[in-house]
């Protein structure tokens, strides 16, 4: 017997999407190692992390291979705040590394840290499995940017790629570059313009 669907609404969400830096060459040096304790003690304590700012399973939306997608509700978060969370979560993550995993690794990769895309934008909310789902714009064009993150030259740890309509709705309080990057299956990705921040160290 079929699920019966229910019937979709349309929510509006600030999107953050975060990946892990060199994070393929870190799994597999620990794999070998055979040190991957050290990587479950990372995300476990990222979770916390989340928990102890108030983000709970309803921001939490879902978790990646080595990395979150965040979503917030349009009027409950401020440029001023998402900024503060994501330069603090940034400096978390990298004294966990440095305290769990940095003394483990075989190989230092070059470039260690935080990537992030930001969009903001209405999203269809639909029930699957028991479960919330999302579908709209802004994740795919989240997703996007924060790949567009790895075709900046130099170090891009602690790099955020913002859409310019997210960037102006929520008013952020740092200065973007203007930047323009490809974003492959987006609609209007050829030359796509967006803002780049470079978080707090």
């Amino acid at each position: 017997m079929t699920e019966p669907s229910a019937k979709p609404t349309i929510v509006r969400k600030v999107v953050v999407i975060f990946d892990v830096c060199s994070s393929t060459a870190i799994l597999e040096d620990l794999l070998r190692t055979e040190n991957h304790v050290a990587w479950q003690s990372v995300l476990g304590h990222l979770k916390r992390f989340f928990w102890s700012h108030g983000i709970g399973k309803s921001q939490m939306y879902k978790f990646l291979g080595d990395g979150w997608i965040l979503l917030f509700d349009d009027q409950e978060i401020s440029g001023s705040s998402l900024i503060s969370l994501l330069n603090e979560l940034s400096t978390e993550y990298d004294r966990l590394f440095r305290k769990y995993v940095e003394t483990v690794l075989s190989n230092m990769p070059d470039n260690i840290g935080l990537t992030f895309g930001v969009d903001e934008g209405s999203l269809v909310k639909i029930v699957m499995n028991k479960q919330k789902e999302y579908v709209g714009r802004a994740i795919n064009v989240a997703a996007r940017l924060q790949a567009a993150t790895k075709k900046i030259d130099g170090p891009t740890a602690g790099t955020l790629l913002i859409s310019t309509n997210a960037y102006a709705r929520l008013k952020l309080p740092v200065k973007g570059k203007l930047v323009v990057c490809d974003l492959a299956n987006v609609a209007g990705g050829t030359r796509y313009r967006a803002r780049m921040v470079r978080l707090a160290k």
